[in-house]
């Protein structure tokens, strides 16, 4: 008897013995998810599974159910199912003494369970942040938890709302709702994560290593099943951090940490391999490619790879060789072309120094990150050829100036706290866009940006971070100067800032410094 129909006759014996608790069905669905079927098959398991009533509190089901019903390609009922795994998470998060990070983390992986595209998965937010107090949620929570409050759930409401505002890339919104949580619930690694991916698409890096290593720690000290493939995200992350800031040491260190965590993760294995080469450090990056390679990890990267290897050893018949034996599966032809004309020159001693790829192949994110990892590089004839639509740019111009040194406004500023936080200065009110100090006088030098926000609300905003830095940050007798950078202000603006002497007010369309 094969173990489809074991499982049927063990659910058939669960349904007549109410002693039974189904541990023996839990663990027959665990080998069947984890092994390939054919279509019938996961029709049959299906057939099976629908036997077992969702309301009954010896075994839990409906995530199994989730799960094939998505094989079988039946997407109406998957996500009812993956609405009532949510329901459920929901009510232990509130019964169960659940944290709210576990909570959400237990949401993020019923998601992954179905493969959803983008406005399937905003529909499905969209339902519970709009009836998250009506009636489906009070049948349910009332019938099995009569003395539930629903207000209760308000930080993972708050979490449900910031994650539909990044995946609509809404980024700012999202940073606003994940420090509301954290204001409400300071552990909340799942939240501090979300933070640091979102600095890090904002190319925010010291701001990100910094949150990305206070989920590491909270995720340490509370490790459990549940968090645990979210803490090798976040070594993920922190490797890709370290990789910008060209810290390459430390990169191949977060990767190892990941994989102590997660040996699959995707990606990983290659990331590190490249990270290692970059360091000079041939052999063992020879000895992770070749892992991969033979378990056929990581698409064509690893491939790509040990070309880049052979190369930097002097090895230019084997890369030779390498090249035409798997050419089939290498699909960059423009960058075989390049190692191709490198390795000849080489050969013919015309280039003794190295030709580094411009190119690099190695994918330095997984897909849950979404977003093509460009390098963002501003100059400022660049950015004066038009208004720029996204301040993002400006802000990040104008952080790459006070790192290097150079002045800005006539001032020569440095980053306040700058190995924690870069741009985006958090504080109770809201983030200040760059939180500086002049070196010259020591005045803390307030930047904000417009970015979308209205005249009145731009001059209140800078306004209140003048005086929570005044009582929060500055020295006795250290001056609080705001700047307001916007591209061309209106005559509104103006006139608001026009008789604050502690504001200046800047349009870079007459020049960005």
């Amino acid at each position: 008897m094969n173990r489809i129909e074991i499982l049927n006759e063990k659910v058939y014996d669960f349904n007549r013995n109410t002693e039974n608790d189904g541990s023996i069905i839990e663990d027959l669905l665990v080998e069947l998810s984890e092994s390939k079927q054919n279509q019938d098959e996961y029709k049959r398991i299906v057939q099976i599974l629908e036997n077992i009533s969702d309301d009954d509190n010896r075994i839990n089901v409906n995530n199994y159910k989730l799960y094939f019903y998505s094989k079988t390609k039946n997407i109406t009922k998957a996500i009812k199912c993956l609405k009532l795994s949510i329901l459920i998470s929901i009510v232990e998060y509130i019964t169960k003494n659940k944290t709210s990070s576990d909570a959400a983390q237990e949401i993020d992986a019923v998601f992954s369970f179905i493969n959803l595209n983008k406005s399937q998965t905003l529909k499905i937010y969209d339902d519970f942040l709009i009836d998250w107090n009506d009636q489906e949620y009070s049948y349910y929570l009332q019938k099995e938890h009569p003395n539930v409050i629903l207000n209760t759930t308000k930080v993972l409401y708050t979490i449900f709302l910031a994650n539909k505002k990044l995946i609509i890339s809404e980024f700012d919104a999202a940073l606003d709702l994940y420090f509301n949580v954290l204001e409400n619930d300071d552990k909340n690694w799942y939240s501090l994560f979300n933070i640091g991916f979102i600095y890090y698409k904002q190319r925010n890096i010291n701001a990100a290593i910094n949150y990305i290593s206070k989920s590491i720690n909270l995720i340490r000290d509370n490790q459990n099943e549940i968090n645990e493939y979210l803490l090798a995200d976040n070594y993920f992350l922190l490797a890709n951090c370290n990789r910008h800031l060209k810290k390459y040491n430390l990169e191949s260190d977060a990767y190892r940490l990941c994989l102590q965590v997660a040996p699959e993760y995707e990606f990983a294995k290659n990331n590190l391999a490249y990270s290692l080469y970059q360091q000079g450090m041939y052999a063992e990056s020879m000895k992770y490619i070749k892992e991969c390679i033979k378990e056929n990890k990581d698409g064509e990267y690893p491939y790509y790879n040990m070309i880049r290897v052979l190369i930097k050893q002097g090895k230019y018949e084997d890369a030779s060789k390498f090249i035409e034996k798997n050419e089939v599966k290498l699909k960059s032809k423009k960058s075989l072309e390049k190692f191709r004309q490198q390795i000849t020159k080489k050969q013919n001693s015309v280039q003794t120094s190295n030709i580094e790829q411009s190119d690099e192949l190695t994918i330095i994110e997984k897909e849950k990150l979404k977003h093509k990892d460009d390098e963002l590089i501003l100059t400022e004839s660049t950015l004066l050829s038009k208004e720029i639509e996204n301040e993002k740019a400006i802000e990040i111009f104008l952080e790459q100036r006070i790192l290097n040194g150079m002045d800005v406004l006539g001032r020569k500023l440095k980053m306040f706290n700058a190995k924690d936080y870069g741009r985006q200065y958090p504080t109770p009110i809201g983030r200040i866009d760059l939180l500086t100090i002049d070196i010259v006088t020591n005045d803390i030098v307030i930047i904000e940006l417009k970015k979308g926000k209205s005249d009145d609300e731009v001059s209140g905003q800078i306004a209140r971070y003048i005086g929570y830095a005044k009582d929060e940050i500055a020295q006795p007798n250290q001056n609080v100067i705001g700047i307001v950078y916007v591209f061309s202000a209106s005559d509104k603006l103006k006139y608001a800032l026009k008789y604050n002497k502690e504001v200046t007010l800047h349009e870079y369309k007459n020049g960005l410094v």
